[in-house]
């Protein structure tokens, strides 16, 4: 496992670094080849490519560069399942699961630098960010989740790697307000993932899975 959250690292880092850094890691790719140069524009490209599927474990996360945004859907919610899951503006806070997942979270990212974390209003997502926050010593920020304009605002202000929890239909959509062409599409019944915008001129979208 850890040697999987070391190549995540590496294919970060080199994503972020400027343009003719002469870091190894800038030229190293995940793939069958893991010491092979990718040529640009070539399909070992991850800028070709498109969105990067990588499944990692808690532990240290660094990404380092001009900043990182990682935006996750809500954990797993205690109605699930319930007809009140389908009122409009219902508020539930997470279930084992999801509590479970939050905590994931918090391990995956306490040593990633994170300099800010915006929420919704509704305790699911500020539930899922409370163990990070806790250990990090950063309050979470709660933005109206009507208002994705502000949102993207407040993180393209924020300086260094940055946290965002969303909601299925919403996340999406601050991939795109972040500057990502690749569309995301994010089941109803899917909370493991991870996706990770490295902020840019050309931004790099990567998405992972956490448990």
């Amino acid at each position: 496992m850890l040697q999987i959250v070391g190549l995540l690292i590496v294919l970060v880092l080199g994503s972020s670094l400027p343009a003719g850094s002469k870091d190894p890691a800038a030229t190293t790719r995940v793939g069958p080849d893991l010491t092979t140069p990718a040529a640009p524009g070539s399909s070992a490209d991850p800028a070709a490519t498109g969105v990067r599927d990588q499944t990692v474990a808690p532990g240290s996360l660094d990404p380092g560069g001009p900043g990182v945004v990682f935006i996750v859907r809500h954990a797993e919610r205690a109605d699930a399942g319930m007809a009140a899951a389908k009122m409009a503006g219902a508020d539930p806070e997470l279930s084992d699961a999801g509590k479970a997942r939050a905590a994931a979270l918090a391990a995956l990212l306490k040593d990633a630098k994170i300099s800010a974390i915006f929420t919704t209003e509704y305790k699911r997502t500020r539930d899922t960010a409370q163990p990070l926050a806790a250990a990090t010593g950063i309050a979470a920020a709660a933005v109206d989740s009507k208002d994705a304009a502000g949102l993207i605002d407040k993180v393209k202000a924020s300086a260094g790697n940055v946290l965002v929890v969303g909601h299925s239909n919403t996340v999406p959509e601050i991939i795109k307000a972040l500057g990502v062409s690749e569309t995301v599409a994010i089941p109803d019944d899917q909370f493991d993932n991870l996706f990770v915008v490295i902020r840019g001129a050309r931004p790099t979208l990567l998405r992972l899975h956490y448990r």
